[in-house]
């Protein structure tokens, strides 16, 4: 016989929202009377967590019942936190200057080196010590920091051109090398050692975007350039297992994204247009490709799937065609109203998919996020009523503060799994494998952290507070565990009842309907199982395979 896997995204013939949710595992609050937020977070592969943001005034860093203050030296200091997997303080550090310093990311290499990347202005002393390694400058600057496992100061860098220069995104490798994304407007150094290699933009009166690479002793690699006479803004940038980059942001007018002698230009269509591109492991042009309409559009955030396809997402008014190539996949807001995008390409830049989200007013897009097992984690903002499902379906979300951070997961192929809208500010988040999501941003007020029916509040201590905050996730009140699900097979899948799972021999399997209700038991022998649900009526209904004290769930259609 043979044996076919159907990836189903058209047909839902249930809402699983009810069926599936997120849950609160921990919530942190850190800061003080003044305003502090925090901005990038990652995980390393025992767990611990390493957030970054920035706090005014005297701020306590430790998320515990425990109080670690800090004062900062300017309008806005940097810091770093690291936290084991329960939320628990290990170390927390602060750095800055003068001015306001704002970090851009951060990265963590396999031997837990924690590497910063952002902006400052006059002065700052990136060495969280009582002892000090400052730079000074005129105008507004890029930094690059490295600290130790242990949060003490190894090195920093400076590099600037003396006009406006801002870093936005960063992204590490496994061993330590930094990869900066960011704007300048004149000519910039960006070796930052004793030689020199500069690069003069493009035009004048705008921006260029940069891609700078440095060592994991902070020494230059290489650097490019990609842009035109107009503004020209990278908001992601990503590398693969090859050492790829890729990087998303918006531009204006005629852009150049060749990163050498040659030149592959781009032309807005309107006021902005959003970009992806991509760069090999020495800065030479691969491709570039632009989502372009009426009025603006931009890139907020992208996401790799190995080494095969790239995630985009970000947000667009009026009208934008999504498909890159000379197809078209053409997508509608509101009038002027933003909304929020999620577009798939492969590797070779080539179309996959696209969706979007609107709503009765803006919605932002902010960051992708692929989940070990592949799942697609799309977030932004909603203001007003958004329905989440992308797909047929509805699931309207009402902001109630404002703007609302939503989540909606996609497996994929595009096809809507759950959403959820959160009352806070998700800034940046990651996914482990085992589905749990660790995030960081804001909040003021009063906000209650637990998705569920149970409530779970903080209270700002001012203005803005930073928080950290890890969910899971529950289907039918079972705990999924994606790398465990995905080694479930079902063929087919759509069916009309009958079909045949794959799953580890002696494991127990409970079909369990959309509401929780069982439905059927077995006993998995020899590795396959037949399954003969023909008198189910037709909708979403669960697998429940429980192995070796562990759970695990995949989701199937019977269709009738």
């Amino acid at each position: 016989m043979k044996r076919i896997i159907l990836l189903f995204s058209a047909i839902i013939l249930l809402s699983i929202n009810a069926s599936a949710q997120f849950n609160l595992m921990w919530a942190k609050n850190i800061g003080g009377v003044d305003p502090d937020e925090g901005l990038s977070v990652v995980t390393d592969a025992t767990g611990n967590v390493y957030t970054v943001g920035t706090f005014s005034g005297t701020a306590d860093l430790d998320p515990s019942a425990s109080t670690l203050n800090f004062t900062s030296i300017g309008d806005e200091d940097v810091y770093v936190i690291k936290q084991n997997s329960i939320g628990g303080l290990i170390w927390a550090k602060t750095f800055g200057g003068t001015n306001t310093d704002i970090p851009a990311g951060v990265g963590v290499d396999n031997s837990g080196n924690v590497y910063i990347s952002g902006t400052y202005g006059g002065a700052i002393d990136l060495d969280p010590s009582a002892a000090t390694f400052s730079f000074f400058t005129g105008s507004i600057e890029v930094f690059v920091s490295k600290l130790d496992a242990s949060g003490n100061f190894v090195w920093g860098v400076s590099m600037g051109s003396g006009a406006n220069d801002r870093a936005t995104a960063m992204k590490v490798d496994g061993s330590g090398n930094v990869y900066t994304t960011g704007s300048f407007e004149g000519m910039m150094d960006f070796d930052p050692g004793a030689g020199t290699y500069n690069i003069t933009p493009f035009g004048s009166g705008g921006t260029d975007v940069f891609v700078s690479k440095l060592n994991t002793n902070g020494n230059f690699v290489w650097a490019v350039n990609m842009g035109g006479v107009g503004v020209d803004d990278p908001k992601g940038i990503v590398v693969d297992a090859l050492f790829n980059v890729y990087v998303t942001g918006s531009f204006e007018d005629v852009a150049d994204f060749d990163t050498g002698a040659s030149t592959f230009t781009l032309s807005s269509l309107d006021q902005q247009d959003a970009f992806v591109c991509k760069l090999d492991g020495n800065g030479a042009f691969v491709w570039a490709k632009q989502f372009g309409g009426i009025d603006r559009q931009s890139g907020t955030g992208l996401a790799l799937e190995g080494t095969t396809n790239v995630y985009i997402t970000g947000e667009y008014q009026n009208t934008v065609d999504l498909d890159p190539s000379v197809g078209a996949f053409t997508v509608t807001s509101t009038g002027a109203l933003y909304s929020s995008y999620a577009v798939k390409l492969s590797s070779a830049g080539n179309f996959v998919w696209a969706k979007n989200i609107s709503g009765s007013n803006d919605v932002l897009g902010n960051k992708i996020v692929i989940s070990p097992a592949g799942f697609v984690y799309w977030s932004g903002y909603n203001k007003g009523i958004a329905d989440l499902d992308p797909g047929a379906g509805t699931n309207n979300s009402n902001a109630t503060t404002g703007f609302d951070t939503f989540v909606t997961k996609l497996d994929a192929s595009g096809g809507y799994m759950i959403a959820e809208s959160f009352p806070y500010v998700w800034n940046s988040f990651v996914v482990n494998t085992t589905s749990e999501i660790i995030l960081t941003g804001r909040f003021n007020l009063t906000r209650d952290f637990d998705p569920t029916a149970t409530t779970s509040t903080i209270t700002s201590v001012g203005s803005t507070d930073g928080c950290i905050v890890k969910l899971n996730q529950l289907t039918t009140s079972i705990y999924e565990s994606e790398t465990k699900a995905s080694q479930i097979v079902i063929y087919p899948n759509p069916n009309n009842g009958s079909f045949v799972i794959n799953a580890e021999e002696g494991s127990k399997v409970r079909v369990v309907n959309a509401l929780g209700q069982e439905v059927a038991t077995y006993i998995i022998s020899n590795g396959e199982q037949k399954i003969n649900l023909n008198e189910c009526k037709s909708g979403i209904y669960f697998l429940i395979m429980s192995s070796n004290g562990k759970q695990s769930c995949k989701k199937f259609v019977i269709a009738n």
